[in-house]
């Protein structure tokens, strides 16, 4: 891509128009080629702001999922109360990230059908930009009160318990789905480049659909940015263009390049209620909770070997040693003067240690004590909430992978050994460093142990030798005594004749 071709882009007013519209009480940041962001708190108030951004180096644009009073009000010294009371609503956003374009189209179709089913028709969704979809559903189809407390104030906890109620309505259809695209189940593991074993569901008879596409919805944090309508993707240089529901299977990603980018449509309205999902969202967590699929961190619950609460569902059963963390975890941990990304650090810290098989009161301590070890530490209630969302799940979550933007490349803690070769995600470089210390640890002890057996060997040998000896000694010392007992009497009688 060309700057040519990009300002000229830019340079559309209805282009301007639609990202100043949607932009509207977010804050919109511009993002340069590299991926690092422009300075935040940023609004777009005028058209002219988008063309005069993209030449001082922005090259996408990325908006707040929260809607504020006021975004330039916004900063990171704020306490979590300070934010919630300047937080005006949020949008309730599907993010599909995917590698595989065709999975992603069927994700989608299934969500906004699914969406279809509770009640809302006409959802918003848009291109990503690469290969996945961004699916919306606007503050305004939501009360103003759930249970009795202002909707603004329920973020993130309202839409991350939405992203994985939806994810659970979709599981079974959108895993027959795409074993009817890839025919088998290797056929699906090899779509995706993965062992079979780690593409299957957790009872080990279907696939998991959601190895392919992820709904990072339910990984969303506060001020977290999503890629504008009618921004560029930096990586493929396509266009995140508005579509209609019906049109995503039949999508073509050619169509947004930017040459064919049309008519510009505002993106962001729908006029239905989302009372009927958010209903069903509630009693599904407290069917979850009832079930004691959704485990709570509290003194007293589950134990695991180690002393900490039972670790959520995962495929490890053996606890990773500190001793075998990836240096991206082990520069979490040991750096203390940051202030970029200290909420990302936590994040990946904690996926990380849970899927690690770390139990949720030794993450807890762990976060505490990194937390406290930082020269600008974060607030301990939004620690405690971040161990709070870690132990209602019901499966261990993955930290992020290693390619995964705005993580460990951009905090500049990427800094690969031996073990991190050819891996895509810190937990495999930790499995292999792991199993290579119990490898070794195993080799030495066959080795302590074979020398051990030798030494008791020698021992038992010594121990015959020196009871041999003892009974030569014996055996001599009594035929001595019973030859001198023989002399005696011989020799007195010589005395006597």
């Amino acid at each position: 891509m060309n700057t040519k071709t990009l300002l000229d882009y830019y340079s559309r007013r209805d282009v301007q128009d639609a990202m100043v519209s949607f932009g509207a009480g977010r804050e919109a940041v511009g993002r340069r080629v590299r991926g690092e962001y422009n300075r935040r708190p940023d609004v777009l108030l005028y058209p002219e702001d988008v063309l005069r951004l993209a030449k001082s180096g922005a090259v996408s644009f990325h908006g707040s999922v929260e809607l504020w009073k006021n975004p330039m009000h916004l900063s990171t010294d704020m306490r979590p109360q300070e934010v919630a009371e300047l937080r005006a609503g949020w949008d309730f956003l599907i993010d599909l990230d995917s590698s595989n374009l065709e999975h992603s189209k069927v994700a989608a179709d299934l969500l906004l059908k699914a969406l279809a089913a509770h009640g809302l028709r006409d959802v918003p969704v848009k291109f990503s930009g690469r290969s996945g979809f961004h699916i919306m559903v606007p503050y305004s189809c939501f009360p103003a009160e759930i249970g009795g407390a202002p909707a603004s104030l329920l973020f993130p906890r309202i839409p991350r318990l939405l992203a994985a109620y939806l994810q659970e309505f979709i599981r079974e259809r959108f895993a027959d789905e795409l074993l009817k695209k890839e025919g088998t189940h290797s056929g699906f593991a090899e779509s995706l480049g993965k062992p079979l074993e780690d593409v299957l569901s957790k009872d080990r008879r279907t696939i998991d659909p959601f190895a392919s596409v992820k709904i990072d919805s339910i990984l969303i944090s506060p001020r977290h940015l999503v890629r504008m309508p009618y921004s560029f993707n930096e990586k493929s240089w396509l266009v995140s263009v508005p579509l209609k529901g019906k049109d995503v299977l039949s999508f073509d990603p050619a169509s947004c390049a930017p040459d064919k980018v049309g008519k510009t449509v505002e993106f962001g309205r729908c006029p239905s209620s989302a009372s009927g999902l958010l209903e069903a969202a509630l009693v599904f967590e407290k069917t979850m909770e009832g079930a004691g699929e959704r485990r709570i961190t509290a003194p007293g619950g589950g134990r695991s070997p180690e002393g900490g609460a039972a670790p959520a569902r995962g495929k490890r059963i053996y606890r990773i040693s500190e001793e075998a963390f990836p240096p991206c975890m082990g520069l979490i941990l040991s750096q203390t003067d940051v202030d970029d990304g200290r909420k990302r650090r936590l994040f990946m810290l904690q996926a990380f240690l849970q899927r690690a098989g770390w139990g949720m009161q030794e993450i807890a301590d762990k976060s505490a004590q990194w937390n406290a070890s930082l020269k600008n530490p974060l607030q301990s209630v939004y620690v405690q909430a971040q161990i709070n969302y870690f132990a209602k799940q019901a499966r261990a979550l993955m930290p992020p992978n290693c390619a995964a933007d705005g993580f460990y490349r951009e905090l500049g803690i990427c800094r690969p050994d031996n073990f991190c070769e050819g891996v895509k995600n810190p937990i495999t470089s930790a499995s292999r460093h792991s199993r290579y210390f119990y490898l070794s640890r195993r080799a030495l002890a066959e080795e302590a142990e074979k020398k051990e057996r030798r030494r008791k060997r020698e021992a038992s040998r010594e121990a015959s030798r020196e009871a041999s000896r003892k009974r030569k000694t014996y055996k001599g010392a009594a035929a001595k005594e019973e030859e001198e007992e023989g002399e005696a009497p011989a020799a007195s009688e010589q005395k006597k004749s």
